[in-house]
């Protein structure tokens, strides 16, 4: 039986989608979602990492012990050789590298094209506006944990829901389209939740206040993040970092989704106690951090409407000071 045209809009079928950063969160959605039947192309820097897809498939393997898939998919190093237009840009760069990758996106886009930021941090869904426009920019925030554990392999390392909706009450993505994109997510195996956007931004900024009570923290102390409320000073600094934001968050008259966002933070980080941050991989492996899209955001935020955040501040002044010291060890 052929599917309506409601049918088709709700569970997004017949539409093309690029991952524009296919590191280990990109490759995962992108992995799925061409499990499923979708027409997938990944897009990442990461030569070898493509390569690999190219020759071997996507391994997935997890989140149970013994799971394991190798999907064949789409990859390309350069979005003019992805095959464009698409239907939809899922954008899972790191922070720092969006700028670059918005400027690159020109061969993915359709004059309808929707772009879905998954990213950490604040700065991001402005900027896709500012790209394409805000009646085709979607935000998200996913509770989906991967890494990468080789060229051309990601480990699934534990699911949740992923949330996704427009950002202003402004002009906005039409809902129908938000609901196939939602679809589409969920025809691969995705929990998905479609909100307003004032829930939106209250999603990003509670996720930011969790990221940047633990994330700059574990990657300075080099532990995992079940160790930060076990060590009083950490517990303290965490504490610290997370009412800063909150009382910026506050101010801006964004809710937070927690009524006490540091026992929220701290439980975060003792449930994902054996989880390795992000930002500490990025650190042990000298690569970029997304340290000012987090705390750096965070005090520039407070700065702008008259308040302090000096913990946040210096959390970012240290990450960068460290990204700092290997710039000038790399150019020597």
């Amino acid at each position: 039986m052929e599917m309506g045209g409601s049918q088709r809009e709700a569970s997004g079928a017949g539409m093309r989608v690029a991952v524009l950063g296919a590191g280990a969160l990109g490759s995962l959605f992108g992995g799925r979602l061409a499990a499923a039947g979708v027409p997938v192309t990944l897009i990442s820097t990461r030569a070898e990492h493509i390569a690999a897809i190219r020759a071997r498939g996507l391994t997935i393997t997890g989140p149970g012990p013994g799971e394991e898939q190798v999907i064949p998919v789409a990859a390309a190093t350069d979005p003019a050789a992805a095959g464009g237009p698409f239907d939809l840009v899922l954008l899972t760069v790191k922070a720092p590298a969006t700028a670059r990758a918005l400027a690159a996106m020109g061969p993915l886009l359709g004059p309808e094209t929707l772009v879905l930021t998954l990213q950490n941090g604040l700065g991001n869904a402005e900027a896709v506006a500012a790209r394409v426009g805000s009646a085709r920019t979607l935000v998200g925030v996913t509770a989906q944990g991967a890494r990468v554990t080789g060229p051309g392999r990601i480990h699934h390392a534990g699911g949740g829901l992923t949330e996704i909706g427009p950002y202003w009450e402004g002009p906005a993505a039409e809902p129908e389209r938000v609901a196939a994109v939602a679809g589409l997510l969920r025809r691969a195996g995705f929990a998905v939740e479609v909100l307003p956007a004032p829930e939106v931004r209250s999603a990003v900024w509670t996720k930011l206040l969790v990221n940047a009570g633990i994330n700059a923290l574990t990657a300075l102390l080099g532990v995992a993040n079940g160790r930060l409320p076990e060590l009083p000073s950490a517990r303290e600094l965490v504490a610290a970092a997370v009412a800063e934001g909150a009382a910026v968050a506050r101010a801006l008259g964004i809710p937070l989704r927690c009524p006490d966002p540091v026992a929220y933070t701290l439980a975060v980080a003792a449930a994902t106690g054996a989880n390795r941050s992000s930002m500490l991989a990025d650190v042990e492996r000298r690569r970029p951090t997304e340290v000012m899209q987090i705390n750096g955001a965070i005090a520039a935020a407070a700065e702008r409407i008259g308040l302090a955040a000096p913990v946040n501040r210096t959390l970012a002044l240290l990450i960068r000071a460290l990204e700092e010291s290997w710039e000038e060890t790399q150019a020597r």
